[in-house]
């Protein structure tokens, strides 16, 4: 992830989304910097957190 954000250095954020159920995926976005900001269901079992990461 540090790879990919150091290769677009103007960007000022970075979002994604992650399944619900990927509890190790939570701790290793929240690790990095990211802030879980919503979540949407997506079908009746996969429910996707959506993560932020705003740069200064």
């Amino acid at each position: 992830m540090e790879l990919i954000e150091s290769e677009f250095p103007l960007a000022k954020e970075w979002s994604l989304d992650t399944p619900h159920l990927n509890t190790r995926n939570h701790h290793f976005y929240e690790k990095l910097g990211y802030k879980k900001i919503n979540e949407h269901q997506v079908t009746d079992t996969l429910t996707l957190f959506d993560y932020v990461k705003k740069l200064e």
